[in-house]
Parts: C-alpha cells; structure tokens; sequence
C-alpha cells in the first residue's frame, strides 16, 4: 500500500486528477446536501419548467461553437491555440444573438407543445444562458491546455455553491421558479469571469484581417469538426432529452418536474465525477499517444476507476430507490425514484464510458461516431413514436435504458479498440 500511494504521489495524472476530483467532490456534496431543501421549496411544475428549458438548452447549445472548442486543447502551438479560442468566442457570440428572433417566432409555440404556458417567458433567458455556458466551455478547454486543474477544481465548487443558495434564498420570498433560473444564470455568470480572470482570455474586440485569415484557414483545415462533430453530438444531446421532450408533451409540467429530479440526481457523478477525470484524460491521452502510440493502460486505469465509484450506488438506487427518494425529497418525490431504478444502469455506464470516447477524436473518426448516434436517435424516435400507442411510461423508459446500455457498450468496446 505504502508503495501504491508513493506511486500516486509521483504520478501527473493522479495528482491532477486528484485536483479537479477534490473540488468536483465537494460540489457535489453541497448539492446533495441542498436538493432536499430545493425540492421541498418549489413545486414539480417549478422543477418542470426549469427541466423544459434546460432540455431545450442542452439541444440548441451544441451549436454554440460549432464543436471547435476542441481545437484550443488539440492544436500544437499557443499561436493557434489563441486563434482557436478567438474563433469559437466569436462563433459564440453570434449564435447567441442570432437565437433571440427564433425565441420571438417559435417560444409561444413552444410553450404549448410542451403544455407549459410558463415556459414562453423563460425562453428569453435562453441567449443569455447559451453565450455565458458557451464561453465558459472556451475557457474551460483553455484551462486544460494550461494545465490549470486548481482553477478548473475552484470554479467547479464556486458554481455549485451560487446557484442553489441564490434559489434558496429567493425561494422563500417568491414563489415560482423565478428563483430556480435566477440561480441558474447567475451561477454561471460567475463561474464564466471567474475563469475568464484566471486564463487570461484573448480579447475578440479588436483583431487584423491577417488574424481573421488565420481563423478562417484554422476552421477551414479542420472541418470535420462542425461537419462530423457537430451533428453527433447534436443527435447524442438530442437523444439524452427526448424523454424529457416526450414526457413534457404526453403529460405536461408536473411529470417533467419528477422526471428532472430523477435525472438530475442520477446525473450528478456522470457531470462532475466524470466531467472531472475528463479533463485531465483528455491532456493525457495526447501526451501518451504522441510518446508511445497507444493508451491502453490509461484505458483500462480510468475505466476500472470510474466502475469502482459509481458501482454501489448504482446497487443501492436498484434495491431502494423510492424509498431513499420519498425520505430524502419528500413523498410527492416517490415516483421519481421508480424512475431511478430503471435509469440507473445506463446512468453508470455513462460514468464510465464518457471520458473514453475521447479516442473518437484523437483518432478522428468522427464519421464513425456520426453513424452510431444517427442509429441511436432513429431507434430512440421509433421508441417514443410507438410507445403512446404499445407501452405505459415506465415501459418507456425501460426500453430507452436498454437500448443506451447497448450503444454505450459498443462505445466502450470500439474506444478500447482505439486506445490500442
């Protein structure tokens, strides 16, 4: 044992990992420690709206930087990687805008697809939230190409901490979710400067036509990004929130809301554990593949890792999970843990397999990603176009678990394959 921790010590990626995990673990407590509050204060409808809005968020938002974020970690020089960062905050910034006249036309009708007449008026917060989300992403990527994990680990527990003390204290004097999307917004406010400060971002404001020329020539040498990409993961987003989509439109506000709390929770390690050791496997991976021209080990450590953390809870929601719901949320929550039995598999499959997909692009096979995700959105909207007719809820999301299980083990199998 003494000899395993000394290796740790010794080891770059533990070390860093260990940074961002430090601060992705407190996080997480403290949201943990403030849903039961949260989830008492405001209502399902209230959860509902807010799981409307960020359903529709986490669609339009792949659009933000037409997948060229990337760019910033994977390029060689610094001169190309601040060029990149210029690219993405403009392409940022002009999508941002370009939303708000979609909001105009199409949030009314919006609204009553999802038999929400609420969410009409939280549309316009959408502009706002897709450019703070998307420079905060830029600067994120930025970060891990400086290798700044302390930074990363700070402004993951700074965000985690705004948003639900803004939404508790504005949850007792105003009722709706006012409080909930105030939260939202300012969190990631917050965490956007924070970051900004730290990377010392490139300014766009002012740039020549001879570095326009490099940002074209930088997005142009590397279009499979918004060619390939960007369609993968808008079907793989897409994917993730027809549920959300399907219950809204069959049931309304309320069943979202418990659908949202479910999600939410089991979501939890996938974004912070999981979103943690990606950024530091993602920087390990390049130096590994360039030094020795495999990552096989790197493979088999994380994978092994992200199983041992996310296996026991995985049991303990499959054996309990109503009972820990309607004790911890309260017993208007108990459906939402039925929910978390079902889900449960794929969300741990998910832990793991999501930082592994990386080899996707390192290997650039990025047309090859493409065609898993267009199968896996056709089975999805065949599923949901069938089950009013064939299949109660539940059997719903018994069959959307089957069917991501699947894709994720033939995601972990080919990524291996790739690491080799």
């Amino acid at each position: 044992m003494k000899r395993q921790i000394a290796k740790l010590k010794q080891s770059e990626f533990a070390l860093n990992s260990f940074k961002i995990l430090s601060g992705t673990t407190i996080a997480q407590l403290f949201s943990v420690v403030m849903a039961p509050i949260l989830y008492r204060i405001y209502d399902k409808e209230d959860y509902g709206v807010l799981g409307l809005f960020m359903a529709i968020l986490g669609v339009v938002g792949v659009f933000s930087t037409l997948q060229y974020n990337q760019l910033i970690l994977l390029v060689k020089t610094d001169e190309e990687a601040n060029q990149a960062e210029k690219l993405n905050r403009i392409i940022n910034l002009i999508f941002s805008l370009t939303t708000i006249p979609l909001i105009i036309v199409f949030g009314n009708k919006l609204a009553e697809y999802f038999n929400s007449p609420d969410l009409n008026a939280w549309l316009f917060l959408l502009p706002i939230q897709i450019f703070f989300s998307g420079q905060s992403e830029i600067f994120r990527v930025k970060a891990n190409r400086m290798k700044k994990y302390s930074t990363l680990s700070m402004n993951t527990i700074l965000s985690a901490f705004i948003t639900p003390l803004v939404s508790l204290v504005l949850g007792f004097s105003i009722e709706g979710p006012f409080g909930l999307f105030l939260g939202l917004i300012l969190g990631q406010l917050i965490s956007t400067v924070h970051l900004q400060f730290k990377v010392k971002s490139v300014k766009i404001v002012k740039f020549s036509l001879n570095e326009f020329r490099e940002m074209i020539k930088i997005a142009n040498r590397h279009y499979k990004f918004p060619l390939y990409s960007l369609p993968s993961e808008l079907i793989n987003r897409a994917g993730r929130q027809l549920p959300v989509f399907f219950i809204g439109y069959l049931s309304g506000e309320s069943a979202v809301g418990v659908y949202n709390l479910c999600s939410r929770m089991l979501s939890l390690p996938v974004t912070l554990i999981s979103g943690a050791v990606s950024e530091v496997f993602k920087k390990r991976v390049i130096d590994e593949y360039h030094a020795i021209g495999n990552c096989k080990k790197i493979f088999k450590n994380t994978a092994k890792m992200l199983l041992l953390i996310g296996v026991f809870p995985t049991i303990l929601l499959l054996i309990f999970g109503p009972e820990l719901f309607s004790y911890v949320f309260g017993n208007k929550w108990l459906e939402a843990g039925i929910y978390a039995q079902i889900l449960s598999p794929m969300y741990l499959l998910q832990l793991i397999v999501s930082p592994l997909t990386y080899f996707y692009y390192l290997k650039e096979k990025l047309g090859e990603d493409l065609i898993l995700h267009v199968c896996y959105i056709g089975s999805l909207f065949l599923l949901f176009c069938l089950s009013p007719s064939y299949l109660s809820l539940i059997g719903t999301l018994i069959i959307f678990t089957i069917i991501n299980c699947i894709l994720y083990g033939i995601y972990f199998l080919r990524s291996f394959q790739l690491a080799k």
